[in-house]
């Protein structure tokens, strides 16, 4: 039975192609992990509307500051279960936003270099127009 293959592809932060390359950092994996990677999808986008929900509040009262966070000590236990998964290589990919898409899909985000995981850290880069 072969296994199906899912990419993490950031839309922004440190390894997006708007961070600190011009390309994005693209993360194969294996979709036996989805479970875990769509709880860490989850906890990361709960405490990013959390944040921008902080910025718009006029009366912020200690509940709200504390519900912040926890969800803030979630997303940072959920970073560490992909590290040790070996999903996340470094603190970087733990910076970034992102979303999970098929191998077909992840041209349509731009030019990407894939990432692999610690054993074999060199990806090949590709531009959008070198996919097809």
């Amino acid at each position: 039975m072969k296994k199906e293959i899912l990419y993490l592809v950031p839309i922004e932060g440190d390894v997006s192609k708007n961070g600190m390359s011009s390309y994005n950092s693209v993360i194969p994996f294996n979709a036996t992990f989805l479970p875990v990677v769509s709880e860490y999808l989850k906890a990361s986008l709960e405490y990013d509307l959390h944040c921008k929900m902080l910025a718009t509040q006029k009366d912020i009262d200690d509940t709200f500051i504390d519900m912040g966070q926890q969800l803030y000590i979630d997303v940072c236990a959920w970073n560490k279960v992909l590290v040790d998964l070996g999903i996340f290589l470094h603190k970087y990919h733990t910076r970034t936003t992102w979303t999970v898409v098929y191998k077909e899909q992840v041209e349509d985000y731009g030019d990407f270099k894939i990432s692999h995981r610690a054993n074999n850290r060199k990806g090949k880069y590709y531009k959008k127009k070198e996919v097809a």
